[in-house]
C-alpha cells in the first residue's frame, strides 16, 4: 500500500450465480481476492460474509477511485454481483484536512 491510497467499503449484494461461484471455488476466496487487490496496487484490510443479509463487506486499500470504479462495474458485468455500495472511509487525521478546506467551501458557497 503506498501513502496515496485510500480506503473504502465495499458491501456487495452477490447473485445466485455469485453464491455458487464462492461455493464451487477451490479455495478460499479471501485469498484469492487479496492477491487480485494487490496486482491492482491495493491491498485488503477485511473480507467478510453477512449470514444474515446475503452480503459481502471487504475494506480495501486501492490507489484511486477510478481503479474502485473499474473494480465495481467489472464485478457488475460478470453477472456475480447485484449490487455494489463503495464508501470511502477516512481516518481522523484525513478528517483534518476536510476540515480545512471547509472555510474555503464556506468562503464562496451561498448556502449559510
Amino acid at each position: 500500500m503506498t501513502k496515496e491510497n485510500r480506503t473504502f467499503l465495499f458491501t456487495i449484494e452477490l447473485s445466485s450465480e455469485g453464491w455458487n461461484f464462492l461455493k464451487n471455488f477451490d479455495g478460499d476466496r479471501t485469498e484469492a481476492g487479496a492477491d487480485i487487490i494487490k496486482q491492482l496496487g491495493g491491498e485488503v484490510f477485511s473480507y467478510h460474509y453477512g449470514l444474515g443479509n446475503g452480503k459481502v463487506y471487504a475494506m480495501l486499500s486501492l490507489p484511486n477511485k477510478e481503479v474502485t470504479q473499474a473494480i465495481a462495474v467489472t464485478r457488475l458485468l460478470s453477472g456475480t454481483v447485484k449490487s455494489f455500495e463503495v464508501v470511502e472511509l477516512l481516518s481522523g487525521a484525513d478528517m483534518l484536512n476536510v476540515y480545512k478546506k471547509m472555510d474555503d467551501v464556506a468562503a464562496i458557497d451561498d448556502v449559510e
